[in-house]
């Protein structure tokens, strides 16, 4: 569809040289989604406990202890999606699952070790993982993440979204995410992390600071690191966003047992954020998301952001770009 030779897009283009080609929004989002996942060791080994937890209840013996164990617990029986490579956006509900019936899980994978059978091993494993500081506070921040993203995926899938409405969308998403990179907005995720944990009988260390970045506790200083330079071919250009670098032993707290200090908020929380500020800035940009923003300010009468629709668009239809504003005004006043 989107070959720049030969796709079906440029060939549209050669009978119609002012069709723009649009690439699916939903499936952008997506890819963004993909960015996030992957952009921290923690978040990685969140999904890969949460497919193993798939893998082990989807067995009829276990799905059936699964459901009464939860119906025990006087929990409305659910189940853990399967998780898919391709449809990442379908991952909250999974972490939705996992979250809201943490207590059937553990007291299944709890009893399933105890009894030494074909799935203990795999059962203590998990059952370990889930216990970890690290694990929980993933939990909560991606749960969180991955419900409003799931949201606007949803929206972007209508067959009724107009343009204009899926540029709006996907500009109030990012400014949402801007806004949660504020301290007061982790404080309150570091709050729900250690609810969570009472409600869950999970002990939280005293001492545990969410802005350190070093581990805590008797043992040798860890290894100064050697200090990363941009690549010359950059040395002309300002950098504002970083150039991918991966967490790296001492740097990557998160993954410290809980007798430690954790910097989640700097090598969890942050980075996360930023992958997804950043990939929605780089893939939700170009002729197409401009004249979708173009679209929704003609539909708010704001002659101030049409700018590439006039550009566009002006002599084929035969518009005079110097009296688009006016009659735009005089609309926008016939309506106040």
């Amino acid at each position: 569809m989107s070959g720049q030779v030969s796709g079906v897009q440029q060939r549209i283009k050669e009978t119609h040289p002012y069709a723009v080609y649009i690439h699916c929004l939903a499936h952008k989002l997506n890819l963004v989604l993909v960015d996030c996942c992957t952009v921290n060791r923690s978040v990685k080994t969140l999904l890969n406990v949460i497919g193993k937890l798939y893998s082990v209840f989807a067995e009829p013996t276990n799905h059936h202890r699964f459901i009464e164990v939860q119906k025990s617990l006087d929990m409305k029986p659910t189940e853990i999606a399967q998780p898919s490579e391709t449809r990442w956006a379908c991952k909250w509900r999974s972490l939705h699952a996992v979250k809201t019936h943490y207590s059937a899980i553990t007291q299944c994978l709890r009893e399933m070790s105890d009894e030494g059978g074909k799935w203990s091993v795999e059962a203590t494993g998990l059952c370990e993982h889930m216990g970890r500081l690290s694990f929980i506070t993933c939990l909560i921040v991606l749960e969180d993440i991955l419900r409003v993203i799931h949201v606007t995926h949803k929206a972007l899938q209508s067959s009724s979204l107009a343009l204009s409405e899926a540029a709006v969308l996907t500009d109030n998403l990012k400014a949402h995410f801007v806004s949660q990179r504020q301290t007061d907005k982790w404080n309150d995720v570091w709050g729900s992390v250690k609810q969570f944990c009472r409600d869950n009988n999970v002990s939280v260390p005293e001492d545990a600071n969410i802005q350190s970045q070093t581990p805590a506790g008797p043992g040798p200083l860890p290894k100064r690191k050697r200090a990363t330079q941009p690549p010359t071919s950059l040395d002309n250009f300002l950098i504002t966003t970083t150039l991918g670098h991966r967490e790296e032993n001492d740097v990557n707290t998160v993954q410290m047992s809980q007798s430690e200090t954790p910097g989640f908020q700097q090598h969890l929380y942050f980075p996360v954020l930023d992958t997804i500020i950043g990939e929605l800035d780089r893939r939700f940009t170009g002729e197409a998301v401009e004249l979708a923003q173009a679209c929704a300010a003609v539909l708010r009468c704001d002659k101030s952001g049409i700018e590439p629709l006039v550009q566009k668009y002006a002599q084929p239809l035969k518009i005079n770009p110097h009296l688009v504003g006016t009659e735009m005004d005089l609309v926008k006043a016939s309506t106040q």
